[in-house]
C-alpha cells in the first residue's frame, strides 16, 4: 500500500491480524546478497517472519510481498544497496 492510503481501518485490520501472535525474539545470525547489488542479513529463524507475512497478504491479496517480484520471499533487513 502506499503509506497515504494506510488509514485507521487498515490499521485496525493489522491489529486483528496479529493479536493472537506472541512475541518472539529473533536474531540476524547471517547474511546473504541478491544479485551483486544487495547484502541483507537474514534471521536465524524465519519462521515467524513468514507467517506475519502469510497473514498480511491473506487479508491484503492485493498487496503481494515484494509486489509479486518474487515466488519465494526471504525474511531479510535489507543493509546495503548498491544503486550504480
Amino acid at each position: 500500500m502506499r503509506p497515504e492510503t494506510i488509514d485507521p481501518p487498515a490499521l485496525a485490520d493489522l491489529e486483528r491480524l496479529f493479536t493472537d501472535i506472541s512475541r518472539f525474539r529473533c536474531q540476524l545470525d547471517r547474511t546473504g546478497w541478491f544479485g551483486q547489488d544487495l547484502l541483507w542479513l537474514g534471521p536465524r529463524e524465519p519462521g515467524p517472519f513468514r507467517t506475519l507475512t502469510d497473514r498480511v497478504y491473506q487479508a491484503f491479496p492485493a498487496f503481494p510481498p515484494y509486489q509479486g517480484q518474487f515466488d519465494n520471499a526471504i525474511p531479510h533487513l535489507t543493509i546495503a544497496k548498491d544503486n550504480r
